[in-house]
């Protein structure tokens, strides 16, 4: 087993990352059944969205200050974009559905771990909330990997104009 990446836990504890560019369709579809689920829901959609745009410039932003050989400062980091969506307007029912693809998502990049629990839903759960939340924390910056985008990507080279106007069926 090669390690795509190691994460080491507050508790001392450590997490093996699967590389999600191996992750079998199989593995995926709970992802994708809830992406299905979010896909009804424009607000979670919009919402999700802007969390994965946010995890990427994060990521830019701790890179840089480490190319810099600068420490990274998580307090002063402001996403370029606002919110589309308070969280305090999200009913509970979409509460849950951003929880469950959020922990859907870590214990599908998760390989292994030295926790004596196998790797499950239910352990992750049951883990400490420090080593739980840098377990989902490090995982949001591959759900874009895992849940494909089906956003409109107008190609401007494409012989085909888009159309306004929804199709008669």
């Amino acid at each position: 087993m090669s390690e795509f990446e190691r994460v080491d836990l507050p508790s001392g504890n450590h997490a093996i990352l699967r590389d999600p560019e191996t992750i079998t369709v199989k593995m995926r579809k709970p992802l994708q059944r809830i992406q299905m689920r979010l896909g009804f829901d424009s607000d979670l959609q919009s919402l999700v969205r802007y969390q994965m745009r946010v995890m990427r410039e994060l990521t830019a932003a701790q890179k840089a200050a480490a190319d810099a050989g600068a420490e990274f400062d998580l307090e002063s980091f402001e996403p370029s974009l606002p919110s589309p969506v308070r969280q305090a307007e999200l009913s509970d029912e979409q509460l849950d559905l951003l929880g469950d693809l959020a922990t859907t998502s870590t214990v599908t990049l998760i390989e292994s771990w030295s926790f004596s629990a196998p790797v499950t839903r239910d352990a992750l759960e049951d883990l400490p909330p420090k080593d739980f939340e840098a377990l989902v924390e490090v995982a949001a910056k591959y759900r874009d990997d895992l849940i494909p985008n089906f956003d409109v990507d107008p190609d401007p080279e494409s012989p085909i104009e888009p159309s306004d106007e929804s199709a008669a069926l």
